[in-house]
């Protein structure tokens, strides 16, 4: 019997949960979650999970485990579940952490307890968007733009980037945040700021991109892609794909481009980890790289903007 722990069970904590019930007779599924409100009302939802207050009511051996607390007290959680489970696998939601030390402290424990672990940068699991990497090895120059309003840059802008490194296949090199505009905002989650404007850079493969969150606006969030022999256009909220290339004569074309939800999502994540040792997210020591190019400058970003403590507070 695998047993499964998914820790914290907020908006997306509870999607990991329901997909990862789908598994069937040998997983035992536990969840963890402080509040008792909520525990509650899951129960009745789902009456095959194992529902605990505290870490330390799960099992010893679990076999993976989904980190899906928010970011400030994610290092403290993950040092509490590997003090009293031995683990083998950890799934972690982003962003990672809000300390530049503590992706270094994770990294060594992750190392020194023999953990394998992969962080969810959920797209690189979206079929569309591997039919779309294929498409573009064959091109030369790409260029990646990314704009809307209100999307949440500082709680989502990772994606983007890891986006950008999975689809074009190399490092960013340089990240730019001259673009963001001065200010930062309270997010819907209470104790955790956004801000607005452009982040920018470039790839060996990737020559130039640019994310940006325009304050105020209902523009609806769209990707686009320029190359030297196509271009496309993403619109994610639609469904939807639309191209033109040279070989079309560069006439626009339409194509379903459908999403992977988490419901959908972590029980085929998890299930090709416990039965094939690896999965399509990036692991840890890739995305912790992604993460400190993006971290960095945003704690440098928000102590010019009144923060104190060289902390980056999103999550």
């Amino acid at each position: 019997m695998e047993n499964i722990a998914v820790i914290g069970i907020g908006a997306l904590g509870k999607r990991h949960l329901q997909s990862l019930m789908n598994l069937k007779d040998d997983y035992s599924i536990y969840a963890v979650e402080v509040n008792k409100e909520v525990i509650q009302r899951l129960k009745d939802e789902m009456p095959e999970a194992h529902f605990c207050t505290s870490i330390t009511e799960l099992p010893e051996f679990i076999s993976a485990a989904v980190i899906a607390t928010n970011s400030n007290i994610r290092r403290l959680v993950f040092e509490q579940l590997i003090s009293h489970c031995n683990i083998s696998n950890i799934l972690f939601e982003k962003v990672l952490f809000q300390r530049e030390e503590d992706y270094y402290s994770v990294q060594e424990k992750i190392r020194d307890y023999g953990i394998n672990a992969w962080v969810n940068c959920a797209r690189r699991e979206w079929d569309s968007y591997k039919d779309l990497k294929i498409e573009l090895e064959i091109c030369k120059k790409m260029y990646f733009y990314a704009a809307g309003g209100q999307w949440g840059i500082g709680c989502n802008g990772i994606h983007m980037l890891d986006l950008i490194e999975f689809l074009f296949d190399s490092k960013i090199k340089e990240l730019n945040i001259d673009k963001l505009e001065k200010g930062v905002f309270e997010s819907k989650r209470k104790g955790f700021y956004e801000f607005f404007g452009t982040i920018s850079g470039g790839s060996e493969k990737c020559k130039d991109f640019r994310i940006s969150c325009i304050q105020d606006s209902s523009l609806p969030f769209n990707i686009e892609i320029d190359t030297n022999s196509a271009r496309y256009i993403i619109d994610e909220g639609h469904n939807s794909l639309f191209t033109a290339s040279e070989k079309s004569g560069w006439k626009w074309m339409k194509r379903e481009f459908l999403p992977l939800y988490q419901s959908q999502m972590t029980e085929r994540v998890i299930k090709n980890i416990l039965d094939k040792g690896t999965c399509n997210l990036p692991d840890y020591e890739s995305s912790m790289e992604l993460h400190l190019k993006f971290i960095k400058p945003l704690v440098r970003f928000f102590n010019m903007n009144g923060m104190e403590g060289n902390v980056c507070p999103i999550t």
